[in-house]
């Protein structure tokens, strides 16, 4: 429901004077990316350019980190202080945060039931890989991106340091100047 209803949206725009467009996601908002764009292929539509990924493994690749749509409060605490989210500082009976959590877990949901195909992604898939000083994530996991790649080198993979809240809240993360490079490259290449 929630991808067809952004399909929907984004359609208009693709048509628009053929401009290149790509898609972003970040931790969740990889699966939805995904899922858009196998929507925008049944629908015979333009596809973006090219796929950003970052903050999460593939979605056909089961998670090492439990779903968050089913967490305690105390749990979802925790791991929003793993991701290095300024949320999880916050008393979990605080009325902001509790709407957040409830918000996380819905979200969680919706992904949790696109979570079952490997679909192929016809353009240029791009992998950030965040890594904090712990090392918890699993470079391999990331790299697993590639299977969903018609070809090997339609896959870009880049690892940069920080937590997975970092490239998201620091303004000059190094991920950025990766992101802005790529894209370059990306133009320079459909051009």
């Amino acid at each position: 429901m929630l991808t067809k209803y952004l399909c929907d949206c984004i359609m208009p725009y693709t048509r628009k004077d053929k401009v290149p467009y790509a898609f972003l996601g970040h931790s969740m908002g990889t699966i939805q990316c995904i899922a858009i764009t196998q929507a925008m292929i049944l629908r015979r539509a333009r596809l973006p350019m090219g796929l950003f990924v970052v903050g999460r493994g593939p979605p056909h690749v089961v998670d090492p980190d439990p779903s968050m749509s089913n967490l305690s409060d105390d749990e979802m605490q925790a791991q929003f202080l793993k991701m290095g989210s300024p949320i999880g500082e916050m008393p979990t009976d605080d009325e902001f945060t509790q709407k957040v959590y409830a918000t996380t877990r819905a979200d969680s949901k919706i992904c949790d039931d696109l979570l079952d195909a490997k679909p192929q992604v016809p353009m240029p898939l791009y992998c950030y890989q965040c890594k904090d000083e712990k090392g918890d994530v699993d470079e391999a996991l990331c790299r697993r991106w590639v299977e969903l790649c018609r070809d090997e080198d339609d896959f870009v993979f880049h690892q940069v340091s920080g937590d997975h809240m970092a490239c998201v809240i620091e303004p000059d993360h190094e991920l950025k100047a990766k992101f802005k490079g790529d894209i370059e490259a990306l133009l320079e290449y459909v051009s």
